[in-house]
């Protein structure tokens, strides 16, 4: 419904017909909660959730109203912000992108994502 009514108005022809042969795709529609899709900030998300909470972002879109606000509840919540940091930091410093940069840059980057942790 959200792809017809608000998107397709908006996109150019082609984008529109590839959107339109795949609308009925699930990997389409609810892939973003896909492991596959992960990013590290992702991967530490989905970790922090189902290792600390038991909740399963891969059933995000086939959970209840009720499931999805504990997710957001978990997620807004201030103790939330240390366990990210604790699973970012090691994988920032596994990176062989971070490791290449000089360390003052990389205890610049990790204090920086202290803080928005």
């Amino acid at each position: 419904a959200v792809l017809r009514e608000q998107l397709l108005p908006h996109l150019p022809e082609d984008s529109a017909e590839f959107f339109m042969q795949e609308e009925l795709d699930l990997d389409i529609e609810h892939g973003i909660f896909r492991k596959a899709n992960d990013n590290p900030f992702n991967a530490c998300l989905r970790e922090m959730l189902e290792t600390n909470h038991g909740l399963h972002l891969s059933r995000f879109d086939t959970m209840s109203l009720a499931e999805k606000e504990e997710v957001f509840r978990v997620i807004e919540a201030p103790e939330s912000a240390g366990v990210m940091y604790q699973l970012l930091e090691p994988m920032f410093q596994a990176a062989p992108w971070f490791a290449r940069l000089p360390q003052p840059m990389q205890d610049h980057l990790l204090t920086k994502i202290d803080m928005i942790c």
